[in-house]
């Protein structure tokens, strides 16, 4: 394994942990991004793919409109609003951070030109906000989303359908 396919398994990894301390709480993912940008669209690769099977996990596709959806996530009330998007970390394609929102500011992230940071300033919620953000390797055109992020989605994918 090279190594920067070490580093990004290891992001999985950390990210799935983080995951299972949340076990059994009342989560929302709120999945945002454009398709047709590349792999700003892996929020929504992951919502289609994401399983309802338990009464305390819930989704909701916000699109790239994600201001549009502040009023359905209130109707869930969760505990827990985790928010799935691609976020620049400057870091390896396919590599992930989960943080809650309260630090996202303090690290070297772009959020879609200030569009996800709107979207925070206006949360005044009780509950608790997550960012799980993949780090993109294109967001040009109309490309499919990429193999190494797609990889990344679907080990998160995997592991929320199966743990959660």
């Amino acid at each position: 394994m090279k190594k920067y396919e070490i580093i990004v398994e290891e992001s999985i990894k950390e990210t799935i942990n983080k995951l299972k301390r949340l076990e059994n709480k009342k989560i929302l993912f709120f999945c945002i991004g454009n398709i047709l940008k590349g792999d700003d669209g892996v929020g929504e690769y992951i919502y289609k793919r994401l399983h309802n099977k338990r009464g305390n996990i819930q989704k909701i596709s916000g699109g790239n409109a994600p201001l549009n959806y502040i009023g359905k996530i209130q109707q869930f009330s969760p505990e827990i609003v985790i928010i799935i998007d691609c976020i620049d970390s400057k870091n390896l394609p396919g590599y992930v951070i989960f943080t809650s929102l309260n630090s996202i500011y303090s690290l070297p992230v772009d959020t879609h030109s200030g569009l996800l940071k709107e979207f925070i300033n206006t949360l005044t919620f009780d509950n608790e906000w997550y960012i799980l953000g993949i780090q993109p390797q294109s967001l040009h055109g109309v490309e499919k989303i990429s193999h190494i992020v797609r990889n990344t989605a679907d080990k998160i994918i995997e592991f929320i359908n199966k743990e959660l």
